[in-house]
């Protein structure tokens, strides 16, 4: 990844107790040594970062589909909670078709992604 300070190839995340998992504590370059400690700036790291942005992304075109197809919804709580449950169950059975009947992935990826759209709706609902 380029560095913003010198621009080499050389920017890469690191984690103060040296475990590379999780969200990294900040990113250095080994060329210039410069240092954003603690995410300082907003900077895509690996190719995760792409994956979660294309999931991120897919969400947002989701929701949009759910808005252009049902307009602008006002549900109280537990209605929003069993449609948000309707869409949950139907990833629950996409995910054992897909476990045991060999359906596509793709399938279990569409039906999570509109769970979590309604999960994102709800959210959106409660206002600020």
């Amino acid at each position: 990844m380029k560095c913003p300070q010198c621009g080499h190839d050389t920017f890469s995340p690191y984690w103060i107790d040296d475990k590379d998992y999780g969200k990294p504590d900040g990113f250095s370059c080994s060329n210039c040594k410069y240092d954003n400690m603690l995410w300082k700036s907003l900077i895509e790291f690996t190719d995760a970062r792409d994956n979660e942005n294309f999931i991120l992304n897919n969400i947002c075109a989701e929701r949009t589909r759910q808005q252009t197809k049902w307009g602008l919804q006002s549900h109280s709580i537990p209605i929003w909670m069993m449609i948000l449950g309707e869409e949950y169950g139907e990833a629950c059975l996409a995910a054992n078709k897909y476990c045991f009947e060999n359906m596509p992935i793709e399938e279990l990826r569409k039906e999570l992604l509109h769970t979590i759209a309604v999960a994102l709706a709800i959210i959106e609902s409660l206002g600020g």
